[in-house]
């Protein structure tokens, strides 16, 4: 129970908890038997990404479908190329960044590869989804998933990369708890500012969607740093990259053991670099970085994380309390 005591209704403070336990409410809504897409298995040096799916059934009533790579690749290769629908995927691709950094030929599998997780997510009935991005796509369908997972989360299908179940669960609630208003990205926090004190790097590959960009007109489509390097530029195409936009946000991660789950929440700040990164990145200001990552060790939490827009973290408390997921306030 979430008890507040006595209020004038007209007071700020009150109008702020309505909303937080609002947001909470949906979130739980969302949350609770929800259908979390997998495509593709856990990439094999990616033990970050195991996950218990007897908890999940158990506690939460939600269901992992699993989805071979191969089927979704069957399914966009399937699609012509003059497709309308593949057509206007494209254009909506170029419009939305500088892609003359990738041929039309990778640009094409990634528009016929977006309508597939598509429907994919409209037949199965997904709720979210967690990808595995790792060598079989670029190997088999020969592009990196970067800029399609962007996309899709754009589009309210929150969806994560390495096979992240928990991260795309994490992404789910926080989605829902900014009430559909704003879309999270995934990030990584282990890397901590050389100069700054308590900043740290919040960055993935290329994964974040472009409304999250803090220039619009700055958003390029390239290959992806780090498989490019693997498999070669040419399989390692369509990698989405901008600077997040600064702002208030909110950082949460969902961890499980022995079938019980706990959520670290904090709060930080996106602050303006003059910096030229690759993926998609900020780096972010918060009160204790030592006592975060000490946190992220000892509680046994792993190097990626949900971070959105906007201070949710009272609410994303309030929906852990409401399913029975511990909290861990930064």
């Amino acid at each position: 129970h979430i008890l507040m005591g006595t209020v004038w209704p007209e007071d700020t403070a009150f109008a702020r908890w309505v909303l937080d336990f609002a947001r909470a409410c949906v979130a739980v809504n969302g949350f609770l038997g929800a259908r979390i897409g997998m495509f593709g298995l856990r990439p094999e040096r990616v033990e970050t990404s195991l996950i218990n799916e007897v908890a999940l059934v158990q506690r939460f009533r939600q269901r992992v479908v699993n989805i071979p790579l191969s089927e979704v690749f069957a399914s966009a290769n399937a699609r012509p190329q003059g497709d309308h629908r593949v057509l206007a995927t494209l254009n909506e691709m170029k419009r939305e960044a500088d892609c003359r950094a990738c041929s039309e030929g990778a640009l094409l599998k990634a528009a016929r590869l977006e309508l597939a997780l598509r429907e994919c997510f409209r037949e199965r009935e997904l709720s979210a989804a967690a990808l595995s991005c790792l060598r079989d796509m670029q190997e088999v369908y020969g592009i990196c998933a970067c800029l399609t997972l962007s996309r899709l989360t754009q589009e309210g299908m929150m969806t994560s990369c390495e096979a992240d179940v928990y991260g795309a669960l994490t992404m789910l609630v926080q989605y829902l708890a900014s009430l559909r208003t704003t879309v999270p990205c995934l990030i990584e926090w282990a890397i901590q500012h050389q100069e700054l004190e308590n900043v740290f790097l919040a960055w993935h590959c290329g994964n974040a969607s472009a409304s999250l960009a803090a220039d619009p007109d700055a958003i390029v489509v390239r290959e992806e740093s780090i498989m490019s390097r693997i498999v070669g530029p040419e399989r390692a195409q369509c990698a989405i990259e901008f600077q997040l936009k600064p702002g208030m946000v909110t950082l949460c991660s969902l961890a499980e053991h022995d079938g019980e789950f706990k959520m670290l929440i904090t709060r930080g700040e996106v602050i303006r670099s003059a910096d030229e990164l690759r993926g998609t990145w900020g780096w972010v200001k918060v009160p204790d970085l030592a006592g975060l990552h000490r946190t992220l060790a000892e509680q046994g939490f792993t190097n990626h994380a949900s971070m959105v827009h906007g201070d949710i973290a009272d609410a994303v408390e309030a929906f852990c309390k409401f399913v029975g997921i511990q909290v861990v306030r930064m």
